[in-house]
C-alpha cells in the first residue's frame, strides 16, 4: 500500500500532532543500516530482517528498468507485535513499516512468504516515489520538502498505477503473487460477466451505493494490458512526465496519450473489453445450474462461512454497506435473522458445529496500540450467549470439534511464527501445543475430525503448500502426515464434514472451485463448476455442500441443483486472468548470493531523527516558512515555524516537542503571538463597558497525556487525560491591567472520552455512541485573573432507517468577561448566532442526520459526489452576563447539506452549507441583517 501525506499548499502550514510512541517498551530493537535502506527490527527477528534487506538490494540493482534508477534512502520498521497483515510507503518522512503476522487466507495473496511479498510490493512503492520526485514535482520538494514531494506526486499519479504496478512485481517475480489468483479478479469477473462496467470516474473514486473493485484489480489489468501491446518498459515515461508535469493539465493522462496514443479514459475502456473477451473464451464447460440461497439485497453485501444446519437453516458470517459484520440464520425461505454482531476481525471468520460459533475478534493495548491481540469469542446459537475464552492471545482460524468440548487454533508468536494448539471450549482454557513451525512455515485453517482426536490443517513452507494430518497425543517434535505433498498448487478454506471427508478451494483447473478430499483413500475429486468461482464450502449433517459464489454485489450462497463429482487429475493450464511475466522471474527460489549485514542496536528514544519537511506558505498576509522532523520509530516529533504579518510589521512563531517513549506523552511548546481581546472594565459594575486589549503573547508549555485506545466488540473507547503547564509572558499591552501580572502561570486540565460504535460503509454517523471533551484552564494566584471550563459533549443515537442518525449535543463554557486575561474561544454557540460577549453559555441541540443521494459523478477530474447528506438540527442555549445579572435565550433551527465529495481523485473533502434561522433576537448580529444566516462549512482538508 502506498499511503500519502496530503495537504493544503498555498495556505498556512499547520503543523498538527501525530500519534507517537505507539511501540511497547518491551521490544529491544536492532537495525541494519545500509547505504539503500535503514531496517529496524525486533532482536531475535534478524533472519527475517536480513532476507528483506537482502531483497530490497536485489531489487534495486537488478528490477528497476522499467521504473526508473532514481532512488532514495529510507527506513523499514519490521512491527512484529501488531496482527493486522498490513502494510505500507509513505512520505513525511520516507519510511515503510510492515506489520509481520502473515494472513490466514492464501486465494487473494497467494503462497509467497508473507515478508517476500511484502518486500516486493512494498520496495516497488519505494522505487516509484523515488522516479517521481521529478519537475514540478521536485521543485516542490525542495520549497516544502517531503511534504511538497507528496502532495504533487500524489495528484500527479493515479493510485491504480501505483498498486497495478506493484502487483505486476510481485507477480512477475514469484510463482505467485496476485496477477495468477482468479479470487483477486472474482467481483470484476462477475461485473464483466453481468454486462456491469461504470465510469472511469467511479472506478477512481468508489461508490456508497454499488460495489466497486479496488483499485489493486483495475491497476494490474491495465498495468498488464499497456505492457503487453506497448513494451514491457512503457510505464518508465509515463510516471517521470506524469510527476514532472510536463503537462500542467492531467499531467498523467497526456504522458500515457503521448506514450500509448491512450488517455486513461481510453485505456479503462480497451483494457477491459480484453478482458471480458478473455473471460467469454474461457467460458466453456462451466454451469449454471446452481439456487441462490441468500435473500436479494438493495445494496452490496457478502455471505461468507456457510453452515447448513438440521433444519434446513443455514448459519453465515454477513457483511453489507448498510451493517457491520454479523452472525446470522437464513431460513429455507430466505427470511434473514441476526443472532449476533461480530467485532472487529483482522480478516473474516467464523466456524460452527453442533450449535455453538467460534470466531476469533481484535483486541490491542490500549497504550502501545502496535501491539495487538487476537482473542477467540463463543456463541451459543441455543441460549445466545456469547463468551470471550481468551485473554491478550493470538489465536487465528479456530475450529470446534463435534462435541463441543475442543477448540483447535492456529497460535501466532511474533518472532517464532506459527503453531497448532488445541484447548478446552471454556473461559481460560489450558493450550496444549499440537505442532510448532519454524519462522518461514505457517500453518492456516486447521479443522478437527468428527472424533475430535486428528487435526487436518494446511502446511506452508516457503511458497509451497501441503494438507497435514497430525494426532493428538502425539509430541509436538513429531513430524505429521502428509495428505498432500507440498506442491505450488494453492488451496483455501479448508474444511471438514461430518463424515469425515475435507473439502477446500483451489484454482487448479484455472478458477477457484470446491474439493473434496478423502482422508482414508486419498481421493480427491472436483465437486463445483461455478463459472465465477466457488469459495467457503459448508457441508450439512446429510452431506450438502453450500458455498459462497461472487456477484457484481458481493459474495451470495449458492448450491447446485445437481451432484457433480470430477476427478482433480492435474491441474489444468487454462487461466481466467491476466498475467505478465516480461519484468522477470521467480527471484525467491534460489538463495540471495550476499554476506550478511552487521547489525547494531538502534535507540527507540531519540535514535534516527530526521528534518523531512519544510513548508513554506505564500500567504500576502501572512507568508511563513515551517520545519519539521521525527524519527523512524515515531517516539518523537519536532515541529518549529515563524510567520511575518504584513499588515501588523509583527512577526509571530513557535516549537512542539512531542516524546512518546515513556507511558505519558509529554510535550513542550513554545508560541509567540499577538492577541487582541475584549476584556470587561471593572470600573463599571452597572453596565457593560469593554475594552480591547492589545498586547504580544509569549507562552511556554510542558505538558503530559496518556492516549488510551481500546476496541471490544464493535465499539471503540478513547480515553485521554492530559495536563499541562503554561508561562504566560505578556508585553507591550495597551490596556494595563494591574490584576494580571506581565509573567503568570497557566494551567490546564484536559480530559477526552469517547465511546463510539463501528460505520457501516453507509451509516452517516455511529449508531450508538458518546463524545466528551473536557478542558478547564486557570491562571495561577488568582481565580479572578483567567479561568474557564469548557465541556463539548455529544450522544450518538439511532434514527429511524438503518442509514440515519441521532445526535444530541450539550455544550456549556464558564468564563467571566471581567477576568483581565481570556482564553481563545472555542465554544460552539446556537447556529446562526454571532459569539457574544458572556461570562456563561450553553447550547443544547438537535441534530437528524440521513442520506439524500449517492451521485456517483464527477466534473472534469476536480471533484467526484459520491454522497449528499442532510443534517437538520435544532438548537437552543442561553448565555448570561453577571452585570446584568440575567442570562438571553438563543434559540435556532435549520439544516446543513454536505456534499461528500473526492477533489482532483484524490482526497476526500466534504464542502457544505448550513442555512440556521435565528428564532430569537441576535444582540450581536450586524443591525438589519436577516435572521437567515447561510455559512459556507469544510471538513478535511489536503
Amino acid at each position: 500500500m502506498k499511503l500519502r501525506f496530503l495537504f493544503l499548499l498555498l495556505f498556512p502550514a499547520l503543523l498538527t500532532a501525530q500519534a507517537i510512541g505507539l511501540h511497547p517498551p518491551k521490544v529491544n530493537w536492532r537495525q541494519i543500516d545500509t547505504d539503500s535502506v535503514k531496517v529496524i527490527f525486533p532482536a531475535g527477528y534478524e533472519p527475517e530482517a536480513q532476507r528483506v534487506a537482502k531483497l530490497a538490494h536485489l531489487l534495486q540493482a537488478e528490477h528497476n528498468r522499467s521504473i526508473g534508477d532514481q532512488y532514495y534512502k529510507f527506513d523499514l520498521v519490521l512491527q512484529t507485535e501488531n496482527i493486522t497483515p498490513n502494510a505500507y510507503v509513505g512520505l513525511a518522512p520516507f519510511r515503510s513499516e510492515f506489520f509481520t503476522t502473515p494472513p490466514q487466507s492464501f486465494n487473494q495473496l497467494g503462497l509467497t512468504n508473507w515478508n517476500d511479498l511484502l518486500t516486493i510490493h512494498e520496495f516497488r512503492h519505494v522505487q516509484q516515489n523515488a522516479n517521481e520526485r521529478r519537475g514540478i514535482t521536485k521543485l516542490f520538494s525542495f520549497l516544502q520538502g517531503q511534504y511538497g514531494w507528496a502532495v504533487l506526486s500524489g495528484i500527479a499519479t493515479p493510485n491504480w498505477f501505483s498498486e497495478g504496478d506493484a502487483v505486476v512485481m510481485e507477480t512477475s517475480l514469484t510463482r505467485s503473487g496476485r496477477g495468477r489468483l482468479p479470487a483477486f479478479f472474482r467481483e470484476l469477473r462477475a461485473m464483466e460477466s453481468a454486462g456491469i462496467r461504470y465510469t472511469y470516474a467511479k472506478t477512481r473514486n468508489g461508490s456508497f451505493k454499488d460495489f466497486v473493485p479496488d483499485h489493486y484489480r483495475y491497476g494490474y489489468l491495465y498495468s498488464t494490458y499497456a505492457r503487453r501491446e506497448f513494451g514491457n518498459d512503457v510505464w518508465k515515461n509515463v510516471l517521470a512526465e506524469g510527476a514532472a508535469y510536463r503537462s500542467l493539465l492531467y499531467p498523467f493522462s497526456r504522458a500515457l496519450k503521448r506514450a500509448t496514443g491512450h488517455t486513461t479514459k481510453t485505456l479503462y475502456t480497451t483494457a477491459l473489453d480484453d478482458y471480458r473477451s478473455q473471460l467469454q473464451s474461457q467460458k466453456k464447460g462451466a454451469t449454471d445450474d446452481f439456487t441462490v440461497l441468500s435473500p436479494p439485497h438493495h445494496e452490496p453485501a457478502n455471505y461468507r462461512f456457510p453452515h447448513p444446519q438440521e433444519d434446513g437453516s443455514i448459519i453465515a458470517l454477513r457483511t453489507t454497506y448498510r451493517r457491520t459484520a454479523e452472525l446470522v440464520r437464513i431460513d429455507p425461505d430466505q427470511k434473514v435473522k441476526v443472532l449476533t454482531r461480530i467485532g472487529f476481525q483482522r480478516e473474516p471468520y467464523l466456524s460452527v458445529n453442533n450449535g455453538l460459533a467460534i470466531w476469533n475478534e481484535t483486541r490491542q493495548n490500549p497504550r502501545y496500540q502496535n501491539e495487538s491481540f487476537s482473542d477467540l469469542i463463543l456463541f451459543d446459537l441455543n441460549s445466545r450467549t456469547k463468551q470471550r475464552i481468551t485473554r491478550r492471545g493470538r489465536f487465528l482460524s479456530p475450529s470446534l470439534s463435534a462435541d463441543r468440548k475442543r477448540i483447535v487454533a492456529v497460535a501466532y508468536h511474533p518472532i517464532d511464527g506459527t503453531a497448532l494448539v488445541t484447548m478446552d471450549a471454556r473461559e481460560n482454557p489450558t493450550i496444549d501445543t499440537l505442532l510448532r513451525a519454524g519462522g518461514r512455515t505457517l500453518f492456516a485453517w486447521p479443522v478437527l475430525s468428527p472424533d475430535g482426536q486428528t487435526v487436518y490443517s494446511l502446511y506452508r513452507q516457503d511458497s509451497k503448500l501441503a494438507i497435514l494430518q497430525k494426532e493428538i497425543g502425539k509430541a509436538a517434535d513429531e513430524a505429521p502426515k502428509l495428505l498432500v505433498d507440498f506442491s505450488y498448487e494453492l488451496k483455501d478454506n479448508l474444511t471438514i464434514g461430518p463424515r469425515g471427508q475435507l473439502y477446500f478451494t483451489s484454482p487448479r483447473n484455472g478458477n477457484d472451485q470446491i474439493y473434496r478430499l478423502d482422508p482414508a483413500s486419498g481421493a480427491m475429486s472436483r465437486i463445483t463448476d461455478h463459472p465465477l468461482g466457488a469459495y467457503f464450502p459448508g457441508v450439512g449433517p446429510a452431506g450438502e455442500l453450500v458455498f459462497s459464489s461472487p456477484t457484481p454485489s458481493g459474495l451470495e450462497l449458492s448450491r447446485r441443483n445437481a451432484p457433480l463429482e470430477i476427478e482433480a487429475g492435474l491441474r489444468s493450464s487454462k487461466s481466467t486472468f491476466t498475467t505478465y511475466d516480461n519484468e522477470g522471474s521467480n527471484i525467491l527460489d534460489q538463495p540471495i548470493d550476499r554476506a550478511d549485514f552487521p547489525t547494531k542496536e538502534i535507540s527507540d528514544h531519540f535514535g534516527g531523527i530526521r528534518l523531512h519537511s519544510w513548508s513554506y506558505n505564500g500567504s500576502y498576509v501572512e507568508p511563513g516558512v515551517a520545519v519539521e522532523a521525527t524519527n523512524a520509530l515515531n517516539t518523537i516529533s519536532m515541529a518549529a515555524d515563524v510567520s511575518y504579518n504584513y499588515n501588523e510589521a509583527r512577526t509571530g512563531g513557535g516549537f512542539n516537542l512531542r516524546y512518546g517513549g515513556f507511558y505519558p506523552v509529554m510535550e513542550l511548546a513554545g508560541r509567540y503571538r499577538e492577541r487582541s481581546v475584549l476584556v470587561g472594565n471593572p470600573d463599571f459594575l452597572d453596565s457593560l463597558a469593554v475594552n480591547r486589549s492589545d498586547f504580544n503573547e509569549l507562552e511556554l508549555s510542558a505538558g503530559l497525556e496518556v492516549p488510551l485506545r481500546w476496541l471490544d466488540g464493535n465499539f471503540v473507547i478513547e480515553l485521554q487525560p492530559g495536563l499541562a503547564l503554561s508561562n504566560l509572558r505578556l508585553r507591550n499591552r495597551s490596556q494595563l491591567d494591574e490584576r494580571l501580572p506581565d509573567d503568570n502561570f497557566s494551567l490546564e486540565g484536559s480530559l477526552l472520552f469517547r465511546l463510539l460504535e463501528r460505520r457501516a460503509l453507509q451509516q452517516v454517523q455511529p449508531r450508538l455512541g458518546l463524545s466528551l471533551q473536557l478542558t478547564a484552564n486557570g491562571i495561577l494566584g488568582g481565580a479572578d485573573q483567567g479561568g474557564r471550563l469548557l465541556v463539548r459533549s455529544s450522544i450518538f443515537l439511532p434514527g429511524l432507517h438503518r442509514n440515519h442518525g441521532l445526535r444530541l449535543d450539550v455544550d456549556v463554557q464558564h468564563e467571566q468577561l471581567l477576568n483581565p486575561y481570556q482564553y481563545s474561544d472555542r465554544m460552539q454557540y446556537v447556529r446562526g448566532f454571532y459569539a457574544p460577549l458572556n461570562d456563561r453559555a450553553v447550547r443544547l441541540g438537535v441534530n437528524y442526520q440521513l442520506p439524500l443521494l449517492y451521485p456517483d459523478f464527477g466534473i472534469a477530474g476536480i471533484t467526484y459526489f459520491k454522497r449528499i447528506r442532510l443534517n437538520a438540527f435544532f438548537d437552543t442555549g442561553s448565555f448570561g452576563l453577571d452585570v446584568f445579572d440575567r442570562d438571553f435565550e438563543m434559540r435556532s433551527a435549520g439544516g446543513e447539506v454536505f456534499f461528500d465529495n473526492v477533489w482532483l481523485n484524490t482526497q476526500d473533502i466534504t464542502v457544505g452549507l448550513q442555512a440556521a434561522y435565528r428564532l430569537t433576537t441576535d444582540f450581536f448580529a450586524p443591525l438589519g441583517e436577516s435572521d437567515l444566516r447561510l455559512r459556507v462549512l469544510v471538513e478535511g482538508s489536503f
